[in-house]
């Protein structure tokens, strides 16, 4: 049962507190848990919207170029 039978009742001690309330010195585990994951979620959440924004926005930038090469090539087609 032991190295020194104390340090491992502190150990089965400090495992029960924890245990019933979460806590070990001064500070709830779960809750930084929770806090921890909720901000994951709210970046990743974030990155997809930005995400879409781009992707709009090169989307919207690709169409401008496709249509500026149409004029172009029309007018060349045109002048003939």
């Amino acid at each position: 049962m032991d190295m020194n039978g104390v340090a491992l009742r502190g150990f089965a001690d400090k495992a029960r507190a924890l245990a019933y309330r979460g806590e070990e010195d001064g500070g709830s585990e779960i809750v930084q848990v929770v806090i921890a994951l909720g901000f994951a979620v709210g970046l990743g959440a974030a990155l997809m919207i930005l995400q879409t924004q781009v992707n709009t926005a090169i989307t919207s930038a690709g169409n401008s170029v496709t249509n500026m090469f149409k004029s172009v090539t029309s007018g060349a087609v045109g002048s003939r």
